[in-house]
């Protein structure tokens, strides 16, 4: 598992996808936790992508309302 990031923030995964042209491998539900993730292979270009979500802080910016 080391070689694939799971991704369990929807709004993580659209960034990667859609702002970044990252495509995942699959989506799917947790056997353990019933949350929904998104499977992508690691890279160094997928981690910068990562850390620049983190760096802009798009993670914080969370309604969670909605």
């Amino acid at each position: 598992m080391k070689n694939y990031f799971f991704c369990y923030d929807k709004r993580l995964a659209d960034f990667l996808r859609y702002e970044k042209g990252f495509s995942y491998i699959t989506k799917a539900r947790s056997v353990k936790n019933g949350f929904i993730f998104y499977l992508f292979e690691k890279s160094e270009s997928l981690q910068d992508s990562i850390d620049e979500w983190l760096k802009k802080g798009y993670n914080k910016a969370r309604n969670l309302t909605s």
